[in-house]
Parts: C-alpha cells; sequence; structure tokens
C-alpha cells in the first residue's frame, strides 16, 4: 500500500484554523435529509452559491456540515432550507 504507516486525517478529525480573515466565518450546521453523494454535492453547491471560495466538509453518518466562508450562519442555514435541507446552527466562530 502506497501510503502504509501514515496517520492520515479522518473527516472527523479535520479541523479548521481557529484565525480567519476578517469577514470569514467558520459554522457547524446539524443538517437533515442528507444520505448520499448527491446531498453532499447540492449542500455544497448551496453554500459555494454563497461565496465561491468557500471550504465545505460534510459528515453524512453524524449528518454534520463544517463550513468557513464568507456568509454567517442565518444566510449558510436559508441557502440550506432552499434546497430542502433544514439545518440547525451547532457553533460558529469569526
Amino acid at each position: 500500500m502506497l501510503f502504509s504507516g501514515l496517520d492520515l486525517p479522518t473527516i472527523e478529525s479535520w479541523t479548521l484554523a481557529a484565525s480567519h480573515p476578517s469577514g470569514i466565518h467558520t459554522v457547524l450546521l446539524n443538517v437533515e435529509n442528507m444520505s448520499c453523494q448527491h446531498c453532499v454535492n447540492a449542500v455544497t453547491r448551496a453554500l459555494r452559491a454563497l461565496d465561491p471560495e468557500a471550504a465545505v466538509q460534510v459528515d453524512l453518518a453524524k449528518g454534520e456540515v463544517r463550513a468557513s466562508g464568507g456568509f454567517d450562519a442565518e444566510a449558510a442555514i436559508a441557502a440550506l432550507a432552499d434546497e430542502d435541507y433544514p439545518a440547525t446552527l451547532t457553533s460558529a466562530e469569526g
């Protein structure tokens, strides 16, 4: 195996840097109705419509989305609701 012996991070261990440029927010959301890769793509597209440079990580097993970009939690929740993925805020930074 090419990566044998490397301790690579899993989706559960990914974190974003705590310091962000001004105007960048990080939100952790509980998102309903996600069950497949189509859902991951739809959620990512919805958040990147708010900020094309947004970093979006989706954990289907936990029903969580961590996103960092030039939008606030309310905008992220509204964008996901428009795509039929109701979301609630777990935490926010920035």
